[in-house]
């Protein structure tokens, strides 16, 4: 089970990101994410008490809500869609008792829900409620940067970004450019 939701993520990460980039492939790309969707509600009863299904499914559908709405990257341009997605990995993540996970796994997923949802607020032109979300991953970056890196920037770097992003758009020169530079020093 846990094989298959891997394999559900990697798609999302890797695999569709790749093939959207390719000139004609929305429709390939919308069948793709209707499959994953498909796939992941097909196992969802059979695992609904397991702590990492419903963590890894809550991972999936925050991946699913960048792909499927995004002001700032490649999606499909469906904020709807997105914010739903986005609504459900929350619903996921607060499924998980409390104390059954480690709290730092569940803290850098909160981050990732916080994160899809802002961004499909903000493609629907909803930027003042994005803001919130926004604020709420910059916090929790701030604990997520005592932990060994595993991307390629620290998490307040990301979240900075979108704050960056968000005060750019508002014209609000200083404020954005703050972000940005606190960016420049990332190591």
């Amino acid at each position: 089970l846990m094989a298959a939701l891997q394999q559900v993520e990697s798609v999302l990460t890797s695999d569709l990101p790749a093939v959207r980039r390719l000139a004609g492939s929305t429709r390939a790309s919308e069948s793709m994410l209707r499959n994953t969707l498909s796939f992941m509600s097909a196992l969802a009863p059979n695992a609904a008490d397991n702590p990492e299904f419903l963590l890894g499914s809550a991972r999936a559908h925050a991946n699913l809500a960048m792909l499927q709405g995004s002001r700032w990257g490649v999606s499909l341009g469906d904020p709807v869609t997105a914010l739903t997605s986005a609504s459900n990995a929350w619903t996921l993540l607060r499924s998980i008792p409390t104390g059954a996970l480690p709290r730092v796994r569940v803290q850098e997923m909160t981050f990732r829900a916080e994160q899809a949802s802002g961004m499909a607020l903000e493609a629907l032109g909803r930027q003042d409620e994005a803001l919130a979300h926004y604020e709420r991953i910059l916090t929790l970056a701030t604990g997520l940067d005592q932990l060994p890196r595993t991307g390629d920037c620290r998490w307040t770097s990301e979240a900075r970004a979108h704050l960056g992003a968000y005060f750019m758009a508002k014209e609000k020169w200083e404020q954005s450019r703050e972000h940005y530079d606190h960016r420049l020093r990332d190591p």
